[in-house]
């Protein structure tokens, strides 16, 4: 006998879990939100939300109700701010002001706008305006020196080398980047929440295109959150797969990537250059003995000084360990 189930899988390319069962909501998340929004006019969004979130009984099991679904996802969206901040009112605000940009036109007119409220308005929706982090980088006033190191005045004023911390404006852009980036960075809520309203387009467009067995499992009704993933429906099991619908603008690392560029411009600075120019006034060779080198890929955290590359000798052979980044591991070069 087939596991019991709601809603129609046939319907809509969405499904959450109420246990082992299998609930299909129905591909009506603009209208849910255009309703919301249009009762939000006399009472906030948040009760509105919580007023249109119906529980009862599905296949014997009290659940979101299928046809609510959506109410409960916003609601969801909206809750993550008051979750994370302890005076989220502007908060609220503009993820309100972004909800009524993604569900008043289909994406691609709302992505622009999208986009641009999100870029105008990260140091509030990212938490940076009332962060600790960002009263401890304005307090410590780090900077950097010509010679690449970073420094500060100790509270005698007595100016000290320092490492991990770092000034404002990099400080503040990795704050941002965590944000967008992370699955649970308050940005990245806005990009979750934008890909399911373009699924939602794209799956009322061209139904055809989407495969049948192919769901995007949404989180279960139990947590918060916006976040899902696209699982393969076989038999009584599902897969997670890497697969999305056509358009840029159903993916949210795209969606993340995009605001990500927008936000970091370096182009004025040839970085490559300063590393080249930089490796030229360093040791270059390991041993006069050697003309190739071995390289070697460390799985490790280990950081060994302030620069990018340390040489160091170990019976009697020189050693060029390269420090990692948060995006690479760590390495060592010897000699061969």
């Amino acid at each position: 006998m087939p596991a019991p189930s709601a809603g129609d899988p046939s319907a809509t390319p969405f499904v959450y879990y109420v246990g082992s069962m299998p609930i299909y909501p129905p591909n009506t998340i603009y209208e849910s939100a255009k309703a919301a929004i249009s009762e939000s006019e006399t009472k906030p969004l948040k009760t509105v939300l919580q007023e249109r979130t119906k529980r009862g009984f599905v296949g014997g099991t009290v659940a979101v109700l299928p046809e609510t679904w959506w109410s409960h996802y916003l609601l969801n969206y909206v809750n993550y701010f008051a979750n994370n901040f302890s005076e989220p009112a502007e908060f609220e605000e503009q993820a309100a002001a972004a909800l009524r940009i993604m569900a008043e036109g289909p994406p691609e007119e709302a992505w622009p706008k999208l986009i641009g409220l999100a870029v105008g308005e990260m140091d509030v929706l990212s938490g940076w305006n009332k962060s600790w982090v960002k009263e401890d980088a304005e307090r410590s006033g780090v900077f950097k020196g010509d010679d690449g190191n970073y420094y500060c005045r100790d509270l005698d004023g007595i100016l000290i080398q320092i490492v991990g911390a770092r000034p404002l404006p990099e400080t503040h852009l990795d704050f941002i980047t965590d944000h967008i980036l992370r699955g649970h960075g308050c940005l990245r809520q806005l990009f979750n929440v934008m890909s399911i309203f373009s699924t939602a387009h794209e799956y009322e467009k061209d139904p055809k295109s989407f495969p049948r067995s192919m769901k995007a499992v949404m989180t279960d009704p139990g947590f918060g959150g916006t976040s899902y993933k696209w699982n393969l429906m076989q038999f009584q099991r599902t897969r997670s797969v890497r697969w999305r619908p056509v358009s840029n603008l159903c993916d949210p690392d795209w969606l993340a990537a995009e605001m990500l560029a927008r936000v970091t411009d370096t182009l004025d600075k040839d970085l490559w250059k300063d590393r080249i120019e930089k490796s030229k006034r360093e040791r270059s060779e390991l041993n006069e003995d050697c003309p190739f080198q071995m390289d070697y890929v460390v799985d490790s955290s280990l950081k060994i000084g302030t620069d990018d590359e340390v040489y160091f000798e170990f019976e009697g052979r020189t050693f060029r360990w390269t420090n990692g980044s948060p995006e690479t591991k760590p390495g060592i070069s010897v000699g061969i």
